[in-house]
């Protein structure tokens, strides 16, 4: 062997021993195994699924696996994971599930088991339990019963015949080892994760990244990159430096930088589905009987949210803040292709200043308003806060002035939200679109759920008669019912429907296909490029 070689050999250990010890560190191109992704920090940075939100899981989809699974081409959310088939009872009240036998937990601790699945769900019901669905699954689940160790039985409370999409990977029911679980206890549970996915989380620097290793053998994929590095970055101008120095081969990807991302020769890869939605709320539309109820709040008057409304031109929004890459939407979370969900009578709101300064006039504001806004920055959406501040810009000419400040959702909006404490105050929110949006939009137009954005006893007398049908066209029925009440009365701020934008080093980074629910998703089946 010759001194050259020799020396090659030598840099090509030193490269490889550095992986080991410091992989989060080395550029991407120095690491051809490992796929390092960057995205904005998630909303609560946990790995129990109980004490964080929808988008916050994606982190953690690596390690752990849900009873079902999704086809990003397709939406499809029926796809057999941990559950290998289910049976639903004519009332669809009954939902029993059988269990892929022989799937492990991490480092030995046992195989699956409908111990495990009940565990997990009821974490979710605990008094603590923070998740996005904790109410959901408490005004919905009677009782879980561990049937034999490979079939659980969900009993609810009502009718629900979609339960398979909020048990889904794009949902929060994530399968934990309850052995694990009792032996350690949460707050350990919660530092070392033991999943059954396809990634075992090895490292977690909080505020920087998450690592994970492939396992040798899975039952479902053996991921083609045997290492991978969830970055945490909230800059967008930093996520894109990191693509083009080679230290993220994937990255959330803002519409104003598709550009100079494509121009220093990377890819701009769109989600395969329209799977967020950008809309205003009107804090304050509360039951009356709230304590927190303010009657002088000036949305509440119908023609001062219509005034809002016909202020915004959404074109504007769309061609310079998103540079044409969205679409406008018109009742936030019905999905948009599903014709079945829609009213064809549903359009975007105009764009009338005029109209709206009349509104404002007839309502007893001649001279505007003036209300408090909140703005905040989501994963999934870089432009979220941009957002924010074009509404300032154009509301002001109509005179609705906006008293803007940027603060962090989980520590502000979101329990305030949550306590119906935002009474006059507004903000641009980001959630996702799914297929299913019945559970979805109860979240944000029922009383006892998180969001908070609407209540109405019409509202709440159909999500009560949605509890209670069973038929796909009753449901759909229902659901435009739902739709023409918001839309008609103006009672959200309705602006875009977008695909997730990621930029990508195509050089490193074949094939990957993802429905951009809230982010990342299904990053165990990215291929490397050949």
């Amino acid at each position: 062997m010759t001194t050259a070689l020799r020396r090659v050999g030598i840099l090509i250990a030193l490269l490889a021993s550095l992986a080991l010890l410091i992989g989060n560190t080395l550029p991407a191109w120095a690491l051809p195994d490992t796929l390092i992704v960057a995205g904005a920090p998630p909303i609560h940075e946990t790995t129990l699924p109980h004490l964080s939100t929808i988008s916050s899981r994606l982190i953690t989809r690596p390690m752990f696996e849900s009873l079902v699974g999704v086809d990003p081409v397709t939406w499809d959310y029926s796809q057999p994971m941990l559950a290998e088939r289910w049976e639903m009872s004519a009332d669809a009240k009954t939902w029993t599930f059988y269990l892929r036998r022989g799937v492990p937990f991490h480092e030995g601790w046992g195989d699956l088991t409908a111990e495990d699945v009940k565990f997990s769900l009821e974490l979710l019901l605990r008094d603590d339990a923070i998740n996005s669905t904790a109410s959901f699954w408490r005004q919905l689940i009677d009782r879980i019963e561990v049937v034999d160790p490979s079939t659980v039985r969900f009993h609810l409370k009502e009718s629900n015949p979609e339960l398979l999409f909020e048990l889904s990977s794009a949902r929060e029911v994530q399968i934990l080892s309850k052995k694990y679980v009792d032996k350690v206890g949460l707050e350990k549970a919660a530092d070392r994760p033991i999943g059954t996915g396809p990634y075992q989380l090895v490292e977690w620097q909080k505020g920087e990244f998450m690592r994970y290793r492939a396992l040798d053998k899975h039952w479902r994929v053996a991921p083609q990159f045997k290492e991978l590095i969830y970055k945490f970055v909230p800059e967008d101008s930093t996520r894109v430096a990191m693509l083009r120095t080679g230290e993220a081969d994937i990255i959330e990807l803002p519409r104003n930088l598709k550009q100079e991302v494509q121009g220093a020769g990377y890819e701009a890869r769109r989600a395969l589905w329209p799977s967020i939605v950008v809309f205003g709320i009107f804090g304050g539309q509360y039951m009356k009987d709230r304590p927190t109820f303010n009657p002088k709040v000036p949305w509440l008057d119908k023609r001062v949210r219509q005034a809002i409304n016909l202020g915004v031109d959404r074109k504007a929004i769309v061609d310079h803040l998103f540079l044409g890459e969205a679409e406008l939407t018109t009742v936030p979370v019905i999905p948009p292709w599903v014709k079945e969900y829609n009213n064809p009578a549903w359009k975007p709101y105009e764009y009338n200043p005029e109209k709206a300064k009349q509104l404002l006039k007839e309502a007893g504001y001649p001279n505007g308003i003036t209300a408090e806004w909140r703005a905040y920055l989501l994963s999934g959406v870089p432009e979220l806060v941009s957002v924010s501040e074009a509404l300032q810009i154009q509301l002001d000419r109509i005179g609705v002035r906006l008293d803007l400040k940027v603060v962090e959702y989980a520590a502000s909006v979101r329990p305030q939200a949550r306590a119906r404490k935002m009474a006059g105050i507004g903000w641009v929110h980001r959630t996702g679109v799914p297929p299913d949006p019945a559970s979805h939009l109860a979240g944000f137009l029922t009383k006892d759920r998180i969001a908070g954005a609407v209540e109405l006893p019409e509202l709440e007398a159909l999500f009560d008669q949605l509890g209670q049908t069973v038929t796909s066209e009753g449901r759909a029925r229902i659901i435009r019912q739902i739709g023409d009440i918001i839309y008609d009365g103006y009672h959200v701020l309705p602006l875009v429907d977008l695909y997730a934008l990621f930029g990508v080093n195509a050089k490193k980074v074949g094939k990957w296909d993802t429905t951009g629910y809230y982010g990342f998703t299904h990053l165990e089946y990215a291929q490397k490029r050949p």
